[in-house]
């Protein structure tokens, strides 16, 4: 399984910045990633959001997922998430503590067999 990292390549300024914008929000995020092995933060009315979610329960995956907002609501709140993950689009599937990414990569992840195997390592 193909994970991608979170940002920590930032300058100092960089960190201070993506540290200071809605860190309740990247922190509710870090606590979930740290607490389930699958975590899908998503959002309303999104249909790539509700698509992952879909094939995880198709696949009998348990995991965790966290909405903020929609198009029309809460979107400082998910260009917080954006920023400290460094990943431009949601959803943002994690598996083990690592960014799996999207849904395109989430359902290739489940069709070769490979996301399973990542769930038994932890």
């Amino acid at each position: 399984m193909s994970t991608r990292r979170i940002l920590t390549n930032l300058t100092e300024n960089g960190a201070q910045a993506v540290n200071a914008f809605h860190p309740e929000i990247v922190n509710e995020v870090v606590q979930n990633i740290e607490s389930n092995k699958v975590l899908v933060v998503g959002m309303a009315y999104n249909p790539h959001c509700s698509g992952v979610c879909k094939a995880l329960t198709a696949a009998g995956v348990e995991f965790k997922y966290l909405e903020y907002g929609s198009y029309f609501s809460m979107w400082n709140q998910r260009l917080a998430i954006k920023m400290f993950t460094g990943w431009p689009t949601f959803p943002q599937v994690f598996v083990n503590g690592a960014l799996l990414g999207g849904e395109a990569d989430t359902v290739k992840e489940l069709n070769s067999g490979s996301l399973f195997d990542g769930l038994k390592k932890k």
